[in-house]
């Protein structure tokens, strides 16, 4: 962990790991958050964003007027080069965003929700990467149970994040109950305070 009057935590993982509910319980311990998603939406509603969008992926991506992610959606991840193209038009700005945001926060330890952090290679902004993972046939579950995905749908977004491990800090498997996964995260935030550097990361 770098030493300077910030420490800056990013927190990612592939759909349906628990990635949100992590950033949940370390705002609720009183650490400001900054969340890509939120973000996210804010950029597609800048106007050059989104004429850019449209001539890329046609009016059908939009609802009254704006965009509509659930259809771009559906529309990228079906498609390895469209979802390059899309990356390539908002993730620089959602990217700049963040780190902007970041920045002027005055705080001890800052966290950044983000489910594309390691593919923005926003761990070398990072102080500390915390990675949440679950077996594949829990993932497929809860996007069944949550978001009415069917396993076909689960799996091609799930393939289209890069999770590399060898860039976390700290990797949680969330298989389990929500207490249990409070535990895990209570003993990194204590884990990261204490900067321990005899820790392997893993829980």
């Amino acid at each position: 962990m770098k030493r300077k009057n910030k420490v800056i935590v990013g927190i990612t993982g592939v759909i349906g790991s628990g990635k949100s509910t992590a950033a949940e319980f370390f705002c609720s311990q009183g650490y400001p958050l900054v969340n890509a998603d939120r973000i996210g939406h804010q950029v597609l509603k800048d106007n050059s964003i989104k004429k850019k969008l449209v001539a890329e992926f046609g009016n059908r991506i939009l609802e009254n007027g704006e965009i509509n992610r659930k259809k771009l959606g559906n529309i990228v991840f079906e498609d390895k080069n469209k979802l390059l193209n899309l990356n390539l038009i908002v993730h620089p700005k959602i990217i700049d965003k963040i780190k902007k945001k970041v920045n002027k926060i005055d705080a001890s330890m800052v966290f950044i929700d983000a489910a594309l952090l390691l593919d923005w290679n926003m761990d070398k902004f990072c102080d500390v990467v915390i990675l949440i993972t679950a077996d594949e046939t829990t993932l497929i579950n809860r996007l069944n149970s949550y978001r009415n995905y069917s396993a076909e749908q689960a799996k091609s977004r799930m393939k289209a994040q890069d999770f590399s491990k060898e860039k976390a800090d700290y990797i949680i498997t969330n298989n389990s109950s929500k207490e249990e996964f409070y535990i895990k995260l209570e003993k990194i935030l204590h884990q990261i305070k204490l900067d321990s550097r005899d820790y392997d990361g893993k829980y």
